[in-house]
């Protein structure tokens, strides 16, 4: 929990690289933490690495599958990369 305190507030207070890195650091040590990896995927998203921040939420869907906010999420990251079609692929499967 400490790890994940320090990771929002380095986000938080705009070290995104400090933050990355202490997401994947817990990722590394729980490579199942679904609120580290959907935290992940959310910066990677607002900081425009839509590739990394879809196959995170892909992995979050995959694992899972009735999680309507990680289906919204990949159709988010779709329609940020400018794949209209893909994008609303996603959302009619919510």
């Amino acid at each position: 929990i400490l790890m994940y305190n320090l990771a929002y507030s380095l986000e938080r207070t705009g070290n995104i690289p400090g933050a990355e890195a202490t997401y994947r650091k817990i990722l590394k040590i729980d490579p199942f933490n679904q609120i580290a990896q959907y935290n992940l995927g959310m910066l990677f998203l607002k900081t425009g690495k839509y590739n990394e921040s879809l196959k995170m939420f892909l992995k979050l869907k995959k694992e899972n599958p009735g999680n309507t906010l990680y289906a919204y999420n990949v159709s988010s990251v779709y329609l940020r990369m400018g794949n209209l079609d893909k994008a609303r692929e996603k959302l009619i499967e919510i």
